[in-house]
């Protein structure tokens, strides 16, 4: 048996995949990593350890045999809570093509029994498999330091990699472009046809204005922000103060012969959005 799943490097993967086709592993123990992408020709099954968690992955799984109108069979291992998972791949084929079968508790004990025998084993394996990684990398990083070492006059006198544009020219370049696709040239018909992109709205938005196309883009907001101070009713900011009757009873019987006094208007208070943008009291 071989394996292939994300923790070999690509010569280990390259390596399994040679071997499970030209008939030297009978078996290949795999994860999702081979459920896209590979054609090999002569596989006649495929066992799911586990009830995928889509019908679509489901469907790339199984899909690795009976390609090309070959014959093929799929088995999976289905628990009571894939039961749901279950149905739908039974809705979403044919259900004449699916067979049910029950696995006796007895079998299962036994499977089990066999498993836990050999767990120190994987463990031992699993332990060995670490190590080797550890000692793959501390090589290349050995082999990495000595090439350093090996051609570091040559390696340091080397140019810099540099980009065929400065920063300044792709900047430059990225405007000339963003104005050609706004306004440069091109019938009406054109510049309205065309539709500007998320990034292009993006980098309008982000464009630098000058001092006084900014100065008329503020004045040209704040006048639009007072029509619609304007539209809106006033603000009630303070309640007029409350008349004492008695005090202006007893003021009238005591000054009765003198001629009456003309009180001054109290000016209406303004509100509090008035106040802010009427500079002629100020």
């Amino acid at each position: 048996a071989v394996e292939l799943h994300g923790d070999l490097t690509q010569a280990q993967r390259l390596d399994s995949l040679d071997k499970f086709k030209a008939g030297e592993a009978q078996y290949m123990l795999a994860t999702d990593l081979a459920s896209r992408g590979l054609d090999i020709v002569g596989i006649e099954t495929v066992i799911n350890v586990n009830m995928p968690h889509t019908l679509a992955s489901y469907i790339h799984r199984v899909g690795r045999t009976a390609r090309a109108g070959r014959r093929g069979k799929s088995v999976t291992l289905v628990g009571e809570k894939e039961r749901k998972m279950l149905k739908d791949v039974v809705k979403n084929g044919q259900a004449s093509a699916v067979k049910s079968r029950v696995v006796p508790a007895p079998i299962v004990d036994r499977f089990r029994a066999r498993i836990a025998a050999a767990e120190q084993d994987i463990k031992d394996l699993l332990r060995a498999e670490k190590e080797e990684r550890a000692l793959s990398s501390a090589e290349m990083h050995l082999a990495k330091a000595q090439n350093m070492l090996k051609h570091e006059k040559e390696i340091y006198s080397r140019p810099a990699r540099t980009w065929f544009q400065s920063e300044l020219e792709r900047r430059g370049a990225k405007e000339t472009d963003l104005t050609s696709r706004l306004g440069g040239g091109g019938s009406g018909s054109d510049q309205q046809s065309t539709k500007l992109s998320k990034r292009d709205k993006a980098a309008q938005k982000r464009k630098v204005l000058d001092p006084d196309e900014h100065k008329a883009l503020m004045e040209q907001r704040f006048v639009g922000r007072e029509a619609k101070r304007a539209k809106r009713g006033k603000r009630i900011t303070q309640f007029p103060p409350e008349r004492d009757d008695s005090a202006s009873s007893s003021a009238q019987a005591s000054g009765a012969g003198a001629p009456a006094k003309r009180k001054k208007k109290k000016a209406a208070v303004a509100s509090f959005d008035k106040e802010l943008t009427d500079t002629s009291s100020k």
